[in-house]
């Protein structure tokens, strides 16, 4: 019975293992595709107001604002 539980205990323990990975997985997936999204918005509107002769740029030393949007996302 000790012997059983132990595994089972270790069984469990590899399943949670597994499911973290996979859930890490999605969130640098889902992290990826965002960051490349604003990429492509951010080079759209430098492109939109290189045409209309504004100075205006995304500021990207500020990522917090994509961050928190991925962060606030994630879980959807």
């Amino acid at each position: 019975s000790w012997l059983y539980s132990h595994y089972y205990y270790k069984f469990l323990h590899k399943i949670q293992e597994l499911q973290q990975q996979t859930c890490d997985n999605m969130i640098n997936m889902k992290l990826h595709n965002d960051m490349t999204r604003f990429g492509e918005v951010k080079l759209a509107y430098e492109m939109m107001n290189k045409n209309s002769g504004q100075k205006n740029h995304v500021d990207t030393k500020n990522h917090d604002t994509v961050q928190g949007y991925i962060l606030v996302n994630i879980r959807k």
